[in-house]
């Protein structure tokens, strides 16, 4: 959805991409792609195994030059952005790794560089500093504008698009400064994810017993796309729920863990995390860890959370999109 266009940065980088797989590794990846229970052991897929040791950077791919409904290409109600005025980026005071799910000092330069096709180590940051009260503040005008556009799904109430229908948002995620820092902390260079449509999104969670599922903003579930970013943008003084929640376990094992409890998953194997202000930031690999967002109990107006969706810069990492998600959502 998005791009089938005519572009020629955009061809010869799909060009590209295409080439990398025979159609022995396409048949793999419709095989082991209904393994829908626990997901794809990416790494494992013969067109990774196949291309080891080989790096190119993509670059990012343009904006089409239409959509379903209008991109805005103008700044429209918003300030041009700037990030020396909307970001505020400061280190999170730790990292829990894929190997002990316990948050550790960040190492000194950044967390291990990912060599060829290897996976990054980072399961999840602490909270930290992403955006100034300025950024808050036009993030939170932005979506207030857009709201009406937003769509109770099978998981949860999501607004959508934001990659198109705000300059200012598409500026911020593409922004190197924010690039490189959360390079830092994957461990590898990152764009947007090429999904545009869910490059940006937000979602509500307002103060409410009539959750999409039943006591939770948003269920158990390992993330579409390879990294995300959460970051809120409501005023969360005095907020009482609405917190972030881990299983310490890696996704296979974490989603066994919850299928033999019957989803009573002992506290000494749960972690929870509390963003602490508006503004601050959770960076996580969605897609190897199992999390979910707690039910909003009380607070002074309702949760929103900016989800910036992002995906290894190098075309030969497996992609571990999973279109099934979006598919859904569209229904």
């Amino acid at each position: 959805r998005g791009c089938c266009y005519k572009k020629t940065a955009y061809r010869r980088r799909l060009a590209a991409m295409l080439r990398l797989a025979s159609g022995v590794a396409w048949v793999a990846i419709c095989v082991e792609a209904t393994n829908t229970h626990s997901g794809v052991e990416h790494h494992e897929l013969p067109h990774v195994t196949e291309f080891h040791g080989m790096m190119y950077d993509s670059g990012m791919i343009p904006l089409p030059p239409s959509f379903f409904f209008d991109i805005a290409h103008g700044w429209r109600d918003e300030p041009v952005f700037n990030p020396k005025v909307h970001l505020a980026l400061e280190m999170p005071s730790g990292v829990a790794s894929l190997d002990t799910f316990e948050l550790e000092p960040v190492p000194v330069g950044g967390m291990p560089r990912v060599v060829d096709q290897g996976q990054s180590s980072l399961a999840f940051t602490a909270p930290f500093k992403m955006f100034s009260d300025e950024g808050v503040r036009v993030l939170k005008a932005i979506v207030q504008r857009e709201a009406k556009h937003a769509h109770r799904n099978h998981r949860n109430v999501e607004l959508r698009g934001l990659y198109y229908r705000s300059k200012f948002i598409r500026s911020v995620v593409t922004d190197p400064t924010l690039l490189s820092f959360l390079a830092n902390l994957a461990g590898e260079p990152l764009y947007p994810h090429f999904l545009l449509m869910d490059a940006a999104s937000v979602n509500f969670g307002k103060v409410t017993n009539d959750t999409v599922i039943e006591g939770v903003v948003d269920p158990w579930h390992f993330d579409s796309v390879a990294y995300v970013g959460v970051s809120l943008i409501s005023d969360i003084e005095g907020m009482v729920g609405g917190e972030l929640q881990v299983v310490k376990r890696r996704r296979k094992e974490a989603l066994s863990l919850i299928y033999k409890t019957k989803n009573k998953v002992a506290e000494k194997d749960l972690l929870n995390v509390k963003y602490a202000r508006s503004g601050n930031c959770i960076f996580v690999q969605g897609s190897e860890m199992v999390h979910r967002v707690t039910r909003v109990i009380s607070a002074a107006e309702p949760r929103l959370s900016l989800v910036m969706a992002f995906q290894p810069a190098n075309v030969f990492q497996p992609d571990k999109s999973v279109l099934d998600t979006w598919r859904n959502f569209d229904k």
